[in-house]
Order: C-alpha cells, then sequence, then structure tokens
C-alpha cells in the first residue's frame, strides 16, 4: 500500500458533533504526519481533536465514569496552528517549536490502530460558513 495524502477543510455545523479526518480501516496500523493544521477560532467556540475507536459529540471524553478509555483528547485552543518542519516567526515568541498562534498541544506525528480514526469537535457556536481546521497531512501504511 502506498501513502495518502489528505489535505481538507472541516466546517462547523451549528451543533456539537465530533468529525472524522482520517478512518484507518487498512486493516493494518497506519502513520500520520501532520504538515499543515490550524484550528480557527469562534466567540465561545471550542474545538478538541480525539484519536481512538470513537469520539463523544462533546469536548469531555467523561473519562471518570469510564467512558471512552481509548480515545484520547488533545486541546489545539483556538486560533493555534501547527506542522511538521513547519517555519514561523512571531516577534513576541521565539520558541515555536513548529507551532503558533494561541497555546494548545497537538503532535506532529501519530500512530493510528486499525478501525482508529482521528476526528475534530466543534461546539455549536461554529455554523456552516464557519471553518473549524484546516489541514494536510500524509497517511503512511506500517
Amino acid at each position: 500500500m502506498t501513502a495518502t495524502v489528505i489535505q481538507g477543510t472541516k466546517r462547523g455545523t451549528g451543533a456539537d458533533v465530533s468529525q472524522i479526518i482520517y478512518d484507518n480501516n487498512t486493516g493494518g496500523n497506519v502513520r500520520l504526519i501532520i504538515y499543515f493544521m490550524r484550528f480557527h477560532s469562534r466567540s465561545m467556540g471550542s474545538s478538541k481533536m480525539y484519536m481512538g475507536p470513537d469520539a463523544p459529540n462533546s469536548d469531555n471524553l467523561t473519562h471518570t465514569q469510564g467512558n471512552y478509555p481509548n480515545t484520547v483528547e488533545f486541546d489545539p485552543g483556538a486560533d493555534f496552528w501547527m506542522g511538521k518542519s513547519m517555519a514561523s516567526y512571531m516577534q513576541s515568541d521565539v520558541n515555536n517549536y513548529n507551532a503558533g498562534g494561541n497555546t494548545g498541544y497537538v503532535p506532529t506525528e501519530m500512530i493510528l490502530a486499525d478501525g482508529y480514526k482521528l476526528y475534530v469537535y466543534s461546539n455549536a457556536q461554529y455554523l456552516t460558513d464557519d471553518r473549524v481546521c484546516q489541514y494536510s497531512m500524509v497517511v503512511i501504511p506500517e
């Protein structure tokens, strides 16, 4: 199997929803390398990224109640951008580490098991004409 490039934009829906960016149904593990990802801000908006077999239509995994035990949460923050080998410069911060904008954390490389998905969550404040995130990544079968 060869590598696949995935590029796109996820838009809001006017509801609290987790949308699938990538669904690993290859029968094996895949490596995702994020070359660019930007999370847009929205007044009273909330967005997250989940990785696992399923994800809630909420910004809370409710792990303490035993829900979604195999799903991991990343918090990109509003107006956060990042990517592998990405150059950035901000006069106020010289330590960007391939990211910029507001505070957040998302790995630039990850492994997805068969049946696992990469999701982006957005709340109801993101309407259909609002961008939640834009991305460019490569999927490499392991």
